[in-house]
C-alpha cells in the first residue's frame, strides 16, 4: 500500500534529553520488520492495535510501581516492553524499556521515572504512527 509506505517515510525524531543517554529514532516503528513476516496490511494493523492496548496497560502498572518505588516490578515491566517494542519493531521504546529493566542502585528511582517519562513520550509518537497505519490500512 503506497499510502503506508509514504507514512513510513514522514515519521519524525522525538526530542530525548540530553541526560537519560538514549537516542530516539528518526522512526517510531519500523514497519518492514513484520511485513517481512506478514505481508497483509490489516494483519499488521490488529498486531499493532494489540502492541497499543497491551502497552497502554504496561505504562500504567510502570507508573503505579513507580509510585510505590518498586524498582523490581518497573525492572519486570521494563523487560516485558523491551520483548513487545522490539516484536513490533518500535526501536526507541525497545531501547529506553532496555534501560529501564537495568536501573538500579542508588540513583535508580530517580533514573527509573526520568525513563517512564521518556516511554510514556515515546510511546504518544508510536500511538499517533500506528493510529494512523490503522487508518490506511482498512
Amino acid at each position: 500500500n503506497s499510502g503506508i509506505r509514504e507514512l513510513a517515510r514522514m515519521q519524525r525524531p522525538l526530542p530525548v534529553s540530553g541526560q537519560g543517554g538514549h537516542v530516539a529514532s528518526t522512526i517510531a516503528i519500523e514497519v518492514d520488520q513484520l511485513r517481512r513476516t506478514f505481508e497483509d496490511d490489516e494483519v499488521l494493523a490488529e498486531l499493532y492495535a494489540m502492541y497499543v492496548d497491551d502497552t497502554s496497560k504496561r505504562l500504567n502498572e510502570l507508573r503505579q510501581a513507580l509510585d510505590a518505588g518498586d524498582l523490581t516490578r518497573m525492572s519486570r515491566t521494563g523487560h516485558t516492553l523491551k520483548g513487545s517494542s522490539a516484536n513490533v519493531g518500535a526501536i526507541t521504546m525497545r531501547q529506553v524499556a532496555s534501560e529501564l529493566e537495568a536501573a538500579g542502585g542508588d540513583e535508580g528511582a530517580d533514573r527509573a521515572a526520568e525513563l517512564v517519562g521518556a516511554l510514556e513520550a515515546e510511546f504518544a509518537r508510536v500511538e499517533v504512527f500506528i493510529n494512523e497505519f490503522i487508518e490506511r490500512a482498512r
